[in-house]
């Protein structure tokens, strides 16, 4: 059994922040692969994603059927087959927010990643910018992609985005998230191409 403690937030019974989850019982230790923060909280999911897991409205007993029991429930799997459960997670971190992108966005590459993040603060989406696929389309001519942007800004607050971006850029030019040299340049370049247009719209504009 694990010994647990859930601090619930200042904002209940709304509950837009998520509930703090630790395991006070030293069953199971503070490392990285077993998605256990700096601060001894459980890292339940991707937090850009709560609207998968924890959607803003439900309540601390969805909270506790639902993410919770999952997390504990493959803590006990680690402690059984534990190569087989790193397997079939996600990275912790970083790595981890980079991967849920990837498979929710249906890409390979961290650039496309951070582009994509990039977009999601802005406060209005045109769709002549360039895609963040990389197909070189405007995206509102690149399949259903506009779309998927307009709907994730929807589902994931700017904040969040800002930070997931900032941690993510942060991690790939100190070398701690492999990369090649044109990865973060692509980034930077089309992420410069949104800022242009946004610009030049503007002053046409005045």
């Amino acid at each position: 059994s694990f010994l647990i403690e859930i601090k619930i937030p200042d904002d209940y019974p709304k509950l837009e922040e998520i509930p703090k989850v630790k395991e006070i019982g030293g069953r199971i230790p503070h490392e990285r692969d077993r998605h256990i923060e700096e601060d001894g909280s459980a890292c339940l999911f991707v937090p850009d994603f709560r609207y998968k897991y924890f959607p803003i409205g439900s309540s601390i007993i969805d909270f506790i059927d639902g993410p919770v029991t999952d997390f504990f429930t493959w803590q006990v799997w680690h402690e059984l087959e534990p190569e087989k459960a790193r397997i079939n997670a996600r990275s912790h971190g970083e790595e981890g927010i980079i991967e849920a992108y990837k498979k929710e966005l249906d890409v390979g590459d961290v650039e496309h990643v951070c582009v994509f993040l990039a977009l999601l603060l802005k406060k209005e989406l045109k769709g002549h910018l360039l895609c963040w696929c990389g197909s070189g389309k405007k995206i509102r001519n690149c399949e259903n992609h506009l779309e998927k942007v307009n709907k994730l800004k929807s589902q994931i607050p700017a904040s969040r985005a800002k930070k997931s971006l900032e941690m993510i850029k942060y991690r790939v030019r100190n070398g701690s998230i492999d990369h090649t040299v044109s990865d973060i340049q692509y980034s930077e370049y089309m992420i410069w191409q949104m800022e242009k247009s946004l610009r030049e719209n503007m002053r046409r504009k005045r």
